[in-house]
């Protein structure tokens, strides 16, 4: 009975960590909004996420996706609501301030998601001065393709802007209602030279394809990557007080 469960234990601690793979595997929606992200294997609330507010933007030809009627009236608050139907159109340019700083846990720390063609899309993420673009990622990234998410979405354009200020300032003009999925990546930290436990800030997203980008949401993972390897502590603590006690 003893090697049965010391067997047990050692098959369960070395599933603990897998729990830490590279993997942005699916969201699920409430209405328009994120209800949940699959990360690293781990379900989470997007209650729990740490959420982001743009700080910097730069557009030659400006846009945003809002599922309504009317551009709201701060545009640039589409970037810190939980809606998967809006964001920005097309940028050149946008850097994203954390509401606390995301640490580099194991496995994946944030993600973005992206309105349309995002698999197509080519741009650099700078993170403390390192820059990678997203053919770059590699083991630091997961580009998640949903199989379907349809959103209908009205496209506003204004004459373009150059900072948050003149974003909210603009005038947009409602486009057509398009129909097209959502989906986006989830990166690692460590890509960026983040040593394990520190943290960062903000991100500044660079468009180098020819404005192909349309960023919806911008999150971080609290405490990343904590839960598997606090699971093969409590599976450790569990074995070694089963092998006292036996």
């Amino acid at each position: 009975m003893k090697l049965k469960y010391g067997y047990l234990c050692s098959t369960l601690l070395l599933i603990a960590p897998v729990l830490s793979a590279q993997t942005f595997s699916g969201y699920t929606r409430s209405g328009d909004d994120l209800a949940t992200i699959t990360l690293n294997g781990t379900v989470y609330d997007a209650a729990s996420l740490i959420n982001s507010t743009l700080t910097a933007v730069t557009d030659n030809n400006g846009g945003l996706l809002y599922n309504d009627t009317s551009a709201p009236a701060t545009p640039s608050s589409v970037m810190s609501d939980l809606s998967v139907t809006s964001g920005l159109l097309n940028i050149n340019s946008a850097t994203f301030t954390f509401d606390e700083p995301i640490v580099n846990g194991a496995g994946l720390d944030l993600f973005i998601l992206d309105w349309g063609a995002f698999g197509g899309d080519t741009f650099e993420i700078t993170i403390n001065g390192a820059t990678l673009s997203n053919s770059e990622f590699g083991s630091y990234g997961s580009l998640y393709v949903p199989n379907s998410d349809i959103l209908d979405t009205t496209i506003f354009t204004s004459a373009g802007f150059s900072s948050v200020a003149d974003m909210n300032a603009a005038l947009y003009t409602a486009g057509n209602i398009s129909s097209t999925y959502s989906g986006g990546w989830a990166l690692d930290l460590s890509g960026f030279g983040v040593a394990d436990g520190a943290s960062i800030t903000s991100l500044t997203i660079t468009d180098i394809g020819g404005a192909t980008i349309d960023p919806m949401m911008v999150m971080g993972i609290p405490e990343p990557g904590s839960y598997a390897l606090l699971l093969g502590f409590a599976l450790g603590a569990v074995c070694l007080g089963r092998r006292f006690l036996v």
